[in-house]
């Protein structure tokens, strides 16, 4: 029988771990992964609401697994959270009895920069990370040497710590087989991920009302709350096209390849 290994994040996305999957895979074939968010509730009310099938089934299985966790002990969790987030005050008790790991691509770890704004620099919550790394948590896990190097210029950190690239899927996010550079034409730029500030884009916006629309060709992709002001630019600038949200990763690489 496999063992399971939980991997909590905040919205889930197995995407994020694919390096991971590939050394599970090849190195720890007996481990089987379980992905599940802790940031459900949310979700989960709006899903009654509206009563959407999908969502309600995902966030009930969040929940199952978070019922799970609290009535067991000593199971192995990798723990995937934006640093400095106020709610693992909270999620510490949850996970106090297993095995974590910690999970990160931040390399900023000085309380310079916090990509979760909300009770970031609160006594309790840095109190609560220091804590959690230095005295918690079984191992790091971070996606570049620099983040590995962050974290343990900052805290005193004793557990040991592995470095697992992002990774892709190359079956699917490969160039075109007979695809030739063009020498003539616009540069096109090409923008996926989320629109928040913390992604860059409202910079990029910037720079694309800077640039000749003869010269540059933007692409752009993804959700979040900024969404109106890359739409508001995308209808103002002839050399903007934004395609919204693109889940499929099939419809995805296809953008890529065709930028």
């Amino acid at each position: 029988m496999n063992q399971q290994l939980v991997v909590l994040h905040e919205y889930g996305e197995p995407a994020h771990f694919r390096g991971l999957e590939h050394l599970i895979a090849t190195k720890y074939p007996q481990w089987e992964i379980r992905y599940g968010e802790f940031s459900f509730l949310a979700g989960l009310k709006k899903a009654l609401q509206t009563r959407r099938v999908a969502p309600l089934k995902r966030h009930l299985h969040n929940l199952r697994l978070m019922q799970a966790l609290s009535r067991s002990r000593n199971m192995t969790v990798i723990l995937g959270m934006a640093p400095f987030d106020f709610r693992l005050v909270f999620l510490r008790k949850l996970l106090r009895n297993h095995r974590v790991f910690y999970f990160t691509s931040w390399p900023y770890w000085d309380y310079t920069r916090y990509p979760k704004r909300l009770f970031a620099g609160h006594p309790r919550v840095i109190s609560a990370w220091k804590t959690f790394l230095e005295k918690e948590i079984a191992g790091l896990i971070t996606v570049t040497h620099r983040a590995l190097t962050g974290l343990r210029k900052a805290y005193q950190i004793q557990a040991p710590g592995q470095v697992v690239y992002h990774a892709f899927d190359s079956t699917i996010f490969h160039p075109h087989p007979h695809r030739q550079e063009e020498d003539t034409g616009p540069l096109k730029c090409l923008f996926v991920g989320r629109l928040v500030r913390e992604k860059g884009i409202l910079k990029l916006l910037e720079l694309i009302h800077r640039l000749p629309e003869d010269r540059f060709a933007f692409t752009l992709v993804g959700r979040g709350p900024l969404r109106e002001a890359v739409a508001k630019s995308a209808a103002s600038k002839r050399n903007v096209t934004y395609l919204g949200s693109i889940p499929e990763p099939d419809q995805l690489a296809e953008v890529y390849r065709n930028s």
